[in-house]
């Protein structure tokens, strides 16, 4: 063997960066490679399958796909066990591309484990838990948990399938939170989906939340997205020193005027920088009007519930301006929840987002990424996506749909901004790479003289013939575009964005427009290739 693999932080390194097939191999090759390839090999581990092969093969079987144990453990049966399972640091990985058999276990494989075991703590030094793929019943959960070392980092708790036991998981559950509080002081990452007991929350299960919040002085990230959390619960969470993302479900019958969340020593959420929020439009502005959170720069809005009040509609908007700080915000996303109701109410009723809505969000003047995607009318213009790439110019992108497709259907040309309007930000925003539209208007130059005469426009590609348009845009979409000449869209398309290859317009209904754009893609993508293959005098030579 070469001296080189005498170096223990070389050995490292090559283990680090080999597969798994070649880590076993590497293991069983020379003593000197042996147990620097068994930590890797055993660092993260899928479930408990594995491990429980480490056991004597007399002392489990094989049922069909389901491993179970064939008699009692003695002591010196978990040698092997444990020392692979100090080595543990991720239980739960997803590994569906490895090739490997895949087995269950039987229910009894685990409360046996526990009658027998030599030693209290299995896992001494687990660091991540993903509790859902080890497919162990909920009832185990808690023992589990008292197994595991004080060293955990990061717990995910993923929702069970409908077939589980609502009554135990709640009572598991219960009990869980008590001892993650208790024992895992270390736990920086926290996710809990529990939106089966959305409307069954007893008051113990959400006490037991509350003090689970409380006792977590290091946890930088909590997911709740399926608890609906109390006054108290929050007021908890803004004294949390190291609270970085936050994602929870606002309820609609909180009395947040009687919030105050400067009770404790700390700035309420000082350093909270994401924020996901579920839940309705009317919760959302009582809750913005009761906290505000001048730190957060990322805000994520997923509305579960439609409201047929109009005046609610341009409240949310205004919301935003009086919770989040201008010189913070970068990135906004509102959409429709999975599973939101009241989808029919929102497009029967014919709500309308106006331009006069959005206004209040040209504040923020470092917005980076902003989504819009609701089941409720979008009504666009130039004046407002122009003054949106004025007033953001380190967008990077830019999406605003209506999810109810028969909109479309209902817009003339002539209540769409234009296709012109895009010239603006290529102008003002520099980083701009991706923008999706829930409609454009590209009929303005049915002919060459039309095209021709329309004076700034040609005065914009003039300028641009002279000085190229340094945007790196690279996708333009569309869910209605009427277009007539499509020669014409081409050529201020690829002059005003250079970097732009295709355009990607979504439509099942409407046929004989998606020819007519897939005839502007085809074109641009021509015009890359004759780019790349040479060096042409000017952009007006690219698409003559």
């Amino acid at each position: 063997m070469h001296t080189v693999f005498c170096v223990s932080e070389i050995i490292r390194r090559v283990c680090e960066l080999a597969e798994l097939d070649t880590l076993a191999n590497l293991a069983r090759s020379a003593w000197i490679l042996h147990e620097p390839a068994i930590q890797i090999l055993w660092t993260e581990v899928p479930n408990m399958v594995p491990l429980l092969r480490c056991f004597p093969e007399d002392a489990w079987e094989l049922d069909g796909e389901e491993l179970r144990f064939s008699r009692a453990l003695a002591p010196k049966d978990w040698t092997a066990f444990l020392k692979y399972s100090s080595l543990v640091r991720d239980f739960g990985q997803d590994t569906t591309s490895r090739e490997s058999p895949v087995y269950t276990y039987h229910s009894s494989t685990w409360p046996t484990m526990c009658a027998f075991r030599p030693t209290i703590i299995l896992f001494p030094n687990l660091l991540s838990l993903d509790w859902g793929r080890l497919g162990l019943k909920d009832d185990t959960f808690p023992s589990f948990l008292l197994s595991v070392g004080q060293t955990l980092e990061v717990l995910h708790l993923p929702p069970r399938p409908p077939s589980f036991d609502e009554s135990e998981s709640s009572t598991a559950l219960r009990v869980a939170f008590q001892i993650i509080a208790d024992r895992f002081q270390h736990l920086r990452i926290l996710f809990v989906d529990m939106s089966w007991a959305f409307d069954r929350m007893d008051s113990a299960l959400e006490s037991a939340i509350a003090s689970l919040r409380v006792s977590l002085s290091s946890l930088q990230s909590l997911r709740c997205p399926g608890v609906p959390v109390t006054i108290h619960a929050v007021t908890a969470l803004a004294q949390l020193p190291a609270l970085s993302n936050l994602t929870m479900c606002l309820p609609d019958d909180a009395q947040w005027s009687s919030f105050s969340p400067s009770t404790g020593h700390l700035e309420p959420f000082k350093r909270l920088r994401t924020i996901s929020l579920i839940t309705t439009i009317s919760a959302y502005v009582t809750f913005a009007n009761s906290l505000q959170l001048p730190y957060v720069y990322d805000v994520v809005i997923a509305l579960r519930q439609y409201s047929s009040e109009p005046p609610s509609i341009p409240d949310l908007f205004l919301s935003f301006r009086r919770q989040f700080s201008p010189s913070e915000l970068k990135l906004v996303v509102i959409s429709a929840s999975r599973g939101a109701t009241g989808i029919g109410l929102a497009s029967t009723l014919g709500l309308t987002i106006l331009p006069a809505y959005l206004r209040p969000l040209l504040d923020f003047k470092h917005m980076e990424d902003f989504v819009l995607s609701l089941h409720y009318t979008t009504n666009l213009d130039d004046t407002l996506l122009s003054d949106m790439a004025m007033a953001w110019p380190r967008l990077r992108s830019l999406s605003i749909h209506c999810l109810d497709h028969a909109w479309a259907t209902v817009h003339s040309p002539e209540t769409l901004p234009t296709i012109k309007v895009m010239a603006t930000f290529a102008m003002r925003c520099p980083d701009v790479i991706s923008i999706s539209l829930c409609g454009v208007n590209a009929t303005c130059w049915p002919t060459l003289a039309e095209f021709e005469g329309d004076q700034e426009t040609q005065a914009l590609l003039n300028q641009l013939s002279h000085s190229p348009s340094p945007s790196p845009l690279q996708t333009l979409r569309f869910v209605t575009a009427p277009i007539t000449a499509p020669e014409y869209v081409v050529t201020f398309l690829a002059i005003t964005f250079p970097a732009l290859s295709c355009v990607d317009y979504n439509s099942d209904w409407d046929f004989q427009r998606v020819g007519s754009w897939w005839k502007v893609s085809h074109l641009l993508s021509e015009i890359q290739e004759y780019r790349y293959q040479r060096t042409p005098l000017g952009p007006f030579d690219e698409v003559s």
